[in-house]
This record gives C-alpha cells, structure tokens and sequence, in this order.
C-alpha cells in the first residue's frame, strides 16, 4: 500500500487513522481521505451520521476501452450492485476523453456505501479491474450525504 500520510503533512494537515478503515488517511482540516490507489473524497458530516438520508458514491476513473468495460458493468456488475446494496446507478462519460468514466451509486445509508467501497481494495476487485480495463491508479471516489 502507498502511504500518503507524509503528502498530507505536507500540505499542512494533520492525519488520523479510522480503526474501522485502516488503509485509508483522513486530513482533519478538510476531511479528505487519501487510499492507495487514489484519493477518495469524504463529505459525511458528524451531524448526518444516524440520518436516514440516502449516500451517493461518485466514482471516476479511466478504462482502456469504454465498450469492453461497460460490457462488464452490464453483466457482472449486476450482481455486485445487488450485492453491495446499490438502490440507484448511472455512467457518465466525459465529453472530451471518451475513457474516462463517471459512475454514480446510491446506497440507502452510510454503513452500506461504505461497505461497497472497502471491496475496492479487495484483490477479486483488483483482478475484475484488470479484467474490464480500469485504470485503478485513476479512481477518485467520494462519498456524499444527501443534505435535502
């Protein structure tokens, strides 16, 4: 794993380590959380936790050839979806590289996103990345809270 605590020192943050999510490093000043493999941006504020409001995952990242992985998203991640509790999905593309991918989940509380995205460090989401030509490196995700 890369450790990206001594990039957030820098910046002038302070890190702290979640015991429920050891490979992720949070910044307290600006509540970015930092995982090998890519950033992921964390927006749940203390005063949603508990809320019955749903949770958006905004996943971008790069793929080798868009036919090939969205083939795969149709097919086998149709049970993952369902699996991982994902009430809500869509796919943007972006309008100037055609590769890279905007993939939009909702999930009916934090528990469950967050579930869903600790699988992205699992070496069977590794070797279908591989498989569908996902640039893993490329991930961004950010977990969001609906406010309204």
């Amino acid at each position: 794993m890369v450790d990206d605590t001594a990039d957030i020192v820098r910046e002038g943050g302070r890190c702290f380590v979640d015991e429920e999510y050891p490979d992720l490093r949070y910044r307290g000043s600006t509540g970015r959380v930092y995982r090998a493999g890519g950033r992921v941006d964390r927006h749940v504020s203390d005063e949603r936790e508990g809320s019955a409001m749903t949770v958006a995952m905004i996943a971008k990242h790069t793929v080798g050839d868009y036919a090939a992985w969205k083939a795969g998203y149709d097919s086998q991640g149709v049970a993952i979806r369902e699996q991982g509790g994902v009430i809500a999905h869509q796919v943007y593309r972006d309008l100037d590289d055609l590769n890279w991918v905007t993939v939009y989940h909702q999930f009916p509380d934090e528990a469950t996103a967050r579930a869903y995205t600790g699988m992205f460090d699992s070496d069977e989401f590794r070797a279908l990345a591989d498989q569908s030509g996902i640039d893993v490196a490329s991930m961004e995700i950010s977990l969001l809270a609906e406010v309204d």
